[in-house]
C-alpha cells in the first residue's frame, strides 16, 4: 500500500493488469505494477500502470518508492508521483536477470535474487555527471547461495526491545575484553546468513585491493546489523546484515585464514563454489562476508583457532575471536 492502511480511499499496489474472468487473458496479457484506490463502494479504481517491464514477478513498496523485480529484465525502481498521478522511473539495471525476488534497503539501494541461486546487491550510480549513468544501478556485491530465493523482506529475527536486553547483557559479559565489545541480539535459531558491507561508495575493484588497515587497538563495537530476511525453495531462512568497513576487513581476514586452515571439502573451493554465476559469466564474490564459514571457526579444534590467530593482521586471542563470532551469530 502506498496510502493509509486505515483510509477507506488508500491506494493498493498490483502487479497484474490481466482479466480474472479469460484464463487466456491472464495467459497472453502482460503482469504489470499498477496502484489502484479503493473507493467507498469498495470496488478497486485505476490510477497509475507502470508499462516497461515485460513480465513482473515480484515488488517491493516502500513509501513512494517501488522496486519491480521482472521475470527476464531485472529490477528497475519507480517512484509514485501522486500530483500527476504517474510513475517515474528512478534507475534500472540494464543487465539481463531472471528475477525471482527484489527488495529495497534504502533510497539508493537494492537486493535482488534469480534464478541462477544468486544473491546480487546493487546501488544506484547517484555520483555519476552523466544524466544516463545515473538512473542505472551499479553491481556492489554479488554471490552464490546455491539455493533458490524466492523471497526477500526486511527485518530480522529478534525484536528490537529483544536487542536491546540482550545489548546491556552482551556489554557486561564483554567488559574483560576491551578490544572486542557485542551488541547483537541472541537467539537459538540457526538460519543460513550472509552479510554485505554498508559503504559500498567505494568501487569492489577498489576496496578489493586496497590494504587492510587492521591495527593491534583494532575495536569492534558490534558485528552486523540485521537487514533483511529471505527464504528458500529448499526451506532455509536467511539473514542480511549490513557491516562497517571495519568489520568487513576484519571478517574478510577472518575468513580466508579459515580457508587457508580448513581447506576445501571434496576438492572444491570456497571461493568457486561462492562465485557469482549464470548462462553468461562467472564473478568472484566481492563484498560480501559468508556467514557460515566464519561460524566455522567455532567448531574448530584449539590448535587450529590458534593457527588462525596467529596468521591475522590484528593481534586477537582465541577467546576474543571466539567471542566476536558469537556476536556474529546472535544476528539470528
Amino acid at each position: 500500500s502506498l496510502g493509509s492502511p486505515t483510509s477507506s480511499s488508500a491506494p493498493t499496489t498490483s502487479s497484474s493488469s490481466s482479466s480474472l474472468n479469460d484464463p487466456s487473458d491472464s495467459i497472453n496479457q502482460p503482469k504489470l505494477p499498477s496502484l489502484n484506490q479503493l473507493s467507498a463502494d469498495s470496488s478497486l479504481v485505476p490510477l497509475a500502470v507502470y508499462h516497461s517491464p515485460i513480465c513482473v514477478l515480484h515488488i517491493d513498496v516502500r513509501g513512494d518508492l517501488i522496486c519491480v523485480g521482472d521475470l527476464m529484465r531485472s529490477i528497475s525502481v519507480v517512484e509514485f508521483k501522486p500530483d500527476t498521478r504517474t510513475f517515474e522511473q528512478v534507475c534500472y539495471d540494464y543487465h539481463q536477470h531472471w528475477t525471482l525476488a527484489c527488495s529495497v534497503i534504502d533510497q539508493n539501494s537494492f537486493v535482488l535474487s534469480d534464478n541462477c541461486q544468486n544473491l546480487v546487491f546493487t546501488q544506484r550510480d547517484t555520483e555519476s555527471q552523466s544524466p544516463d549513468a545515473s538512473h542505472r544501478v551499479r553491481y556492489v556485491g554479488q554471490i552464490h547461495i546455491g539455493d533458490t530465493v524466492n523471497w526477500i523482506i526486511p527485518g530480522s529475527f529478534n525484536p528490537p526491545s529483544l536487542q536491546q536486553r540482550k545489548n546491556s547483557s552482551d556489554e557486561k559479559e564483554l567488559d574483560q575484553s576491551p578490544s572486542l565489545k557485542s551488541t547483537s541480539p541472541s537467539t537459538s535459531q540457526t538460519p543460513t546468513h550472509f552479510v554485505y558491507p554498508n559503504d559500498t561508495s567505494t568501487p569492489p575493484s577498489k576496496k578489493r585491493d586496497r590494504p587492510k588497515p587492521l591495527t593491534a587497538n583494532f575495536d569492534i563495537s558490534s558485528l552486523g546489523v540485521a537487514t533483511h530476511l529471505y527464504g528458500t525453495a529448499g526451506g532455509a531462512i536467511g539473514v542480511i546484515a549490513s557491516l562497517t568497513e571495519s568489520e568487513y576487513l576484519f571478517l574478510t581476514d577472518l575468513s580466508q585464514n579459515i580457508v587457508k586452515v580448513v581447506g576445501s571439502v571434496g576438492g572444491f573451493e570456497h571461493s568457486v563454489f561462492r562465485r557469482f554465476k549464470n548462462d553468461g559469466m562467472q564473478v568472484e564474490m566481492y563484498n560480501i562476508i559468508d556467514g557460515n564459514l566464519v561460524e566455522l571457526f567455532l567448531d574448530l579444534p584449539i590448535h587450529m583457532k590458534e593457527k588462525i590467530a596467529e596468521s591475522l593482521s590484528i593481534s586477537l586471542s582465541v577467546g576474543d575471536l571466539n567471542r566476536a563470532v558469537e556476536s556474529l551469530r546472535r544476528l539470528y
